[in-house]
This record gives C-alpha cells, structure tokens and sequence, in this order.
C-alpha cells in the first residue's frame, strides 16, 4: 500500500526484521520460502522461520507449519504433528486452524475420526465469518455429517461463503438451486452461481457446467463450450472432467471424433 509491489523487497525487509526476532515477520518471511514470492522457494528454509514463529505462539505460523507436516514440506509428513499444529492455534482462536483442525477430525488425518467434533470447530470458525469453514459446515448440514441434517441451515451457511466469492461453495450452492434442496429451485441462479464458480477455475463448477451446455440444462446448448468447460476441469486432475471430455473425443461431441485423445484421458 502506498508502494510499487516488491516482492524482493519486500522479503529482504522480513528477513531484517525476523533476524531481530519480531515472529510476525519470522512467519511472512517462512510463507515467502514456501511459495516462492520474492525468492527461489526453500520448504527447508520456510520450516525454519515458520517454526521459530510457532514455538512463540503465532496462529498463522503454527497453521502454515502444520500443513507443511501434513504435507511431507520442508519435513518428514507427519499428520499426528500437523494436527496438534492446528490444534495449538485453534485454541488461539485463529478460524483458519480451526477449519483445519475440523477437517482432521472429520477426516481422521492425524486425530481419531470424530464427525461431531468436526462441526463444531467448523462451527466456531464459520461464526468468525471464515468462508471455508462455513462451507465445511454446509456440507454438514446438508449431508447429516457430525449432526442432524438441515438442508435449509446448510443453504444459508453456503450463502454467507458464496457472498464471500469462495468457489466450492457457489459451486454446492448451485447445485442446490438446480434440485431444489434446502431452497426453491432457481435455474438461472444455478447457472450464474457456475459461472461464477468457473470464473475462479474451480473444477467441479467447470465440469457442471459443461454437463449444462452438453445437455442445454438451463442454457442455451453449446458442444463446443461444453468441450472446453471440460478441459479446463481436466486439466485440473478433476476425474468426472477428465471422463466427460473423453465422451466427447470418442462421440465428437463439441471436439473433432480422436479416440486415442479419449483413451488418454479415460487412462
């Protein structure tokens, strides 16, 4: 703000300020090595200043830190380590960590698999107004996952994360527009809801909506859009995409007839 973006700048400053032990730049100096902005990145490096932050207790350090265990970055992986990571700095009360930590539960990566603890740390981090735990939380309410299911209560968190612009959630939002659950059935608000999801090359949206102008479901038919719609989800390692395009390559639906293009992506 008030300055031409430097990245190279602006990690130099980090980097003076971390080697004086201020740990919010120990953290933005680590998220600077792990993805590369301002200098070549170094998951060994970004470990480094990123546990140097954590161990003083900072929530943004201790997340970072924790998916870089969970994700074998910079580190040996380790999901029990990731978790507890989380669980250090949701009870700091920081939404992301919380998510993160609901996400562990529900999955059992790195806590012992317990749904109902799952949505209540979405829970607390959804009311914080975090988009992704508002989501998570959605999901929840509309699948009976760690609680009673609520359609109605599922659609009104996804509506308070797609105002946000989160993709996943506009993507679930327009699929409960085009079946009508939780809310009336809105086409042309299901279709906008794709679109806008798409926009942010979300693939699940992407593949949605190519479904739509494949069949003229809510739009205008279009095989050509549909094709490229499926691309882009392929693209992405998105499997459903990834069979929808091979459809088309082996029916010449939208693309010119190659079924070795289709046999490529049905492998």
């Amino acid at each position: 703000t008030g300055v031409e973006p430097d990245p190279a700048q602006a990690v130099a400053l980090y980097a003076q300020a971390a080697q004086q032990d201020y740990v919010p730049a120990m953290c933005n100096l680590g998220y600077c090595y792990l993805t590369g902005i301002g200098t070549e990145p170094s998951p060994e490096q970004a470990v480094h200043w990123l546990r140097r932050a954590a161990e003083q207790d900072f929530p943004r350090a201790q997340l970072l830190l924790g998916r870089c265990c969970q994700n074998g970055n910079g580190l040996p992986r380790d999901d029990e380590a990731g978790a507890r990571w989380f669980q250090a700095a949701a009870g700091l009360g920081y939404p992301p960590a919380m998510c993160d930590l609901g996400l562990c539960y529900e999955t059992g990566e790195g806590m012992p698999q317990d749904p109902a603890l799952a949505a209540e740390w979405y829970t607390r981090a959804a009311r914080q107004g975090y988009a992704p735990a508002q989501c998570n939380l959605a999901v929840c309410c509309l699948n009976g996952i760690g609680m009673e299911a609520d359609a109605p209560q599922g659609v009104e968190w996804l509506e308070r994360a797609a105002a946000q612009d989160f993709a996943r959630a506009q993507c679930i939002l327009a699929d409960c527009c085009k079946t009508g659950s939780g809310l009336a059935q809105d086409q042309p608000r299901a279709m906008a809801l794709y679109e806008a999801s798409a926009g942010q090359g979300y693939p699940p949206a992407q593949c949605n909506l190519g479904l739509c102008c494949e069949n003229g479901d809510g739009v205008e038919q279009d095989l050509v859009r549909a094709a490229e719609l499926y691309q882009k989800a392929a693209a992405q390692d998105y499997a459903p995409a990834q069979c929808n395009l091979a459809v088309c390559f082996l029916n010449g639906i939208g693309v010119d007839r190659d079924p070795e293009e289709a046999v490529h992506w049905l492998t």
